[in-house]
């Protein structure tokens, strides 16, 4: 991976004032593509990260730990807080409320009567298909970074198990002291956590005021916002479908959530560079201590364990993104079993309430003119 990233970083250094000479158009578009195809490997070493959190990438904790925080706080990922909240994700995965990766919104938080704010107008302003449009490049531009600092797209309590509200508390990623979402004897990794983050946003400021901002912005920030990119697809379409469930406290066993996971069909180049994350999923959510390099010939073996309870979509990638984005947005509620629903179902069952409360409007009146002729003798 950090051979692939020199390469590419080589590569460009030399061919884009060779290639592109003073054009801005060239230029512009140069850069544009380094930031996809770096930024593209550059996921590769989140992915080892990734590993290394879960204890898979060695026997050794130290070493874990080190190969961990310095490539994920050179990624601006807090590696320790989000090896606890991700922890928390693979033993209470597709959970309502316990769950810590796109639990799924409620009908009421997306869409209130009497909010100013409601999805179905918004989608009938602009369609449907551009509202799944304008929610996917939030979601890649904004999604990761706000999960990180906010309660947007976690779990629904703390690590007592009570509601988490940012009013009792931080429960950012990034700062410890006083922390809502981590226990206390967690939140000094919290803090160390952060500053990692700090100290590489801390080298591209200096790098940028004693050069030029442009340098940072090129060479760093356009590939960050790729691999952002990349990690919410990614995670986005690991455990949102139509067809997969979210359970509720009743409902919910850890078996029954590692098996609401999706692989997907990644193509070769990126599933090679991604180290299987997105085609071998399942199998990650059923050991998360395998590696990588047997992660496809331990799926081979788990697929004919668990036969139809393998979850596979071979949609492919970017059509299963627009799917999701369009059709899954809420959940009814907390408790049982839940599927997502589109925008369709929100309205539908604002025609359904209407009509229903037409229909007790009309019994109301036929009743109260019922009994005035009853009052007059009529």
């Amino acid at each position: 991976d950090v051979l692939f990233l020199a390469v590419t970083a080589w590569l460009t250094y030399h061919l884009v004032p060779l290639v592109c000479g003073h054009s801005w158009v060239l230029r512009t578009l140069a850069w544009i593509t380094y930031a996809i195809v770096q930024g593209t490997i550059a996921f590769g070493p989140w992915i080892i990260a990734h590993e290394c959190g879960h204890g898979a990438f060695s026997e050794s904790t130290a070493i874990n730990d080190t190969v961990g925080f310095i490539a994920h706080s050179c990624l601006l990922v807090p590696y320790w807080s989000w090896q606890y909240t991700h922890a928390k994700h693979h033993k209470f995965t597709n959970h309502m409320t316990r769950g810590d990766s796109y639990t799924p919104e409620l009908k009421e938080e997306v869409h209130s009567p009497n909010s100013t704010f409601q999805l179905t107008k918004m989608a009938d302003l602009i369609g449907e298909d551009a509202f799944a449009i304008v929610e996917i490049v939030l979601y890649f531009l904004m999604g990761y970074p706000m999960y990180l600092t906010s309660t947007v797209g976690g779990g629904r309590v703390n690590y007592r198990g009570e509601p988490l509200d940012a009013a009792n508390g931080p429960v950012s990623h990034f700062y410890g002291p006083d922390n809502e979402r981590f226990p206390p004897h967690f939140r000094w990794k919290v803090t160390a956590s952060g500053l990692g983050c700090g100290a590489v946003i801390a080298a591209n400021v200096i790098w940028g005021a004693m050069t030029s901002w442009w340098l940072p912005l090129q060479w760093y920030v356009g590939p960050y916002l790729v691999v952002n990119a990349w990690l919410v697809l990614i995670t986005w379409l690991q455990h949102t479908h139509p067809d997969c469930p979210h359970y509720g406290d009743d409902a919910f066993t850890w078996l029954r959530g590692a098996l609401s996971t999706i692989d997907r069909p990644y193509p070769w180049v990126v599933d090679e560079l991604h180290h299987y994350i997105g085609s071998t999923h399942v199998l990650h959510h059923v050991d998360a201590k395998i590696p990588f390099y047997h992660a496809k010939e331990a799926t081979e073996a788990l697929k004919k364990v668990l036969g139809p309870l393998h979850r596979y979509d071979p949609t492919p990638i970017w059509e299963a993104l627009f799917v999701t984005a369009r059709t899954c947005l809420y959940v009814d509620k907390l408790e049982g079993t839940q599927f997502h629903k589109s925008i369709d179902h929100l309205k539908q069952d604002n025609m359904a309430q209407a009509s229903k409360a037409n229909k007790t409007t009309a019994a109301a009146c036929d009743g109260a003119a019922l009994r005035a002729r009853l009052v007059s003798g009529g």
